[in-house]
């Protein structure tokens, strides 16, 4: 059942049967998420403490699906716990998916947050400097602010944050594009408020 929905994607929580796509996606197309040196069973593992933490309302592991239910990536929603802000981590799609996508999950978690959360920020999230893909779509977007960029041994990394303010300066321009939440379901809602 979709939890979440754009105008280009549909989103469903992920269980334990979505390991072998995820640990598959990750190796493909992770290089610039945090490495991963196990197999299989480690991100059976990981997806087991993931449904904990679903369970506890901390965060939301989903699974993006084209339009005929093919899943074509992931994404985690953390931090739901907290009160003023919250975040979204690891957003990894398979190869040739349309870019749309990725705007519009990310512009949708944006809607999520300030919209039906009510939170005041997102992040701090960190971007390695190396996949200036990433960094150049945040900055383009023209949402998220830059907050700093450090250095961590051989890697450099950037960080952003996303405000309440920034966002409503250009929500109309994204959603007169189709950008933006089309269904949310009650249960995420819930998650998303529990705090």
């Amino acid at each position: 059942m979709n939890v979440l929905s754009g105008k280009y994607f549909a989103a469903r929580f992920a269980s334990l049967d979505d390991a072998r796509f995820i640990y598959e996606l990750r190796m493909a197309r992770g290089g610039f998420l945090h490495p991963t040196s196990g197999d299989i069973d480690q991100q059976v593992r990981y997806m087991r403490r993931s449904l904990d933490l679903r369970d506890q309302g901390k965060e939301a592991y989903l699974i993006l699906e084209s339009d005929t239910c093919a899943p074509i990536g992931c994404f985690r929603l953390t931090d739901l716990d907290q009160e003023k802000f919250m975040n979204y981590e690891s957003l990894i799609m398979c190869q040739g998916t349309n870019p749309n996508v990725a705007i519009d999950v990310i512009f949708c978690v944006y809607h999520l947050a300030f919209e039906k959360f009510s939170r005041e920020k997102i992040g701090p999230f960190i971007v390695r400097h190396v996949n200036s893909r990433v960094w150049q779509l945040h900055l383009t977007m023209g949402i998220a602010n830059e907050i700093t960029s450090t250095q961590n041994n051989a890697d450099v990394y950037r960080t952003f944050e996303v405000l309440r303010a920034g966002y409503l300066k250009k929500e109309g321009i994204f959603k007169a594009m189709g950008f933006g939440i089309h269904h949310v379901a009650d249960e995420l809602i819930v998650m998303g408020r529990r705090r």
